[in-house]
């Protein structure tokens, strides 16, 4: 799956932020293959519709954009949130550090679980012969239960805008406005397993943090290239 998606525009007195994923999406695998990646993760970057690819200061970053790691200092986020009447319940553990002078690290672990899916025989014969004759007509009882659990692990590396407080960027310039920039990779792996079923894939997220000060503002653009070379599950 890949996609680029615009998030939103987000504009104040002195900050702009420009959240762009631009794209179409492609699925492999079936339309819904590790679909749970795409509920988002964080109560605060939800709250703000996903609005978050340009800015984020906690361990989150690890999710929406690599490169917002650069933003942020040591961080550890969780999260819980039975979902569906407790049908199904989602968990989210990230943390983020500082590598001194070599950039930042995350790492995630996304967690879906729905159990006890009931089991029942496949229908025989036609549905006028099942009412017609009891001996074909299904049991309201399963004859058993199975789990879909469905991982994913994120290991994510951001170059750092700056080493001892000097962007790494200072040459580059719009005009007389000095431009700091930072990239960033994530590598993740998916493990999916439905009663007796297995599969796996892996993917790469691609990201970029622009920041521009002037003397009327400061302007940030936050792009990512989610799942650049299209992740199979197999």
């Amino acid at each position: 799956m890949s996609s680029w998606v615009v998030r939103s525009i987000h504009l104040s007195r002195t900050t702009f932020y420009a959240l762009l994923l631009i794209s179409p999406s492609t699925s492999f695998a079936g339309e819904y293959a590790a679909d749970f990646l795409n509920i988002g993760v964080g109560a605060s970057a939800l709250a703000l519709g996903s609005a978050v690819t340009a800015h984020v200061d906690d361990a989150t970053g690890t999710y929406w954009n690599p490169t917002t790691l650069s933003q942020i200092g040591s961080s550890i986020a969780l999260m819980y949130a039975p979902r569906f009447d407790n049908l199904e319940k989602y968990s989210f553990f990230g943390f983020a550090t500082t590598l001194r002078k070599f950039g930042r690290i995350g790492a995630k672990w996304i967690r879906l679980g729905i159990d006890d899916i009931p089991i029942y025989t496949a229908l025989e014969r036609t549905h006028e012969q099942r009412l017609s004759s009891p001996v074909l007509q299904p049991s309201a009882d399963p004859e058993g239960f199975l789990q879909d659990i469905e991982h994913a692990f994120f290991i994510s590396y951001a170059l750092a805008t700056s080493n001892t407080g000097k962007p790494l960027s200072k040459q580059l310039r719009i005009g007389n406005t000095p431009l700091k920039l930072s990239f960033g990779i994530t590598g993740k792996y998916t493990r999916q397993a439905l009663g007796g079923s297995r599969g796996t894939g892996v993917g790469l997220d691609m990201g970029v943090h622009i920041k521009a000060e002037s003397t009327v503002g400061t302007v940030i653009l936050g792009g990512v290239f989610q799942d650049a070379f299209s992740t199979r599950i197999t």
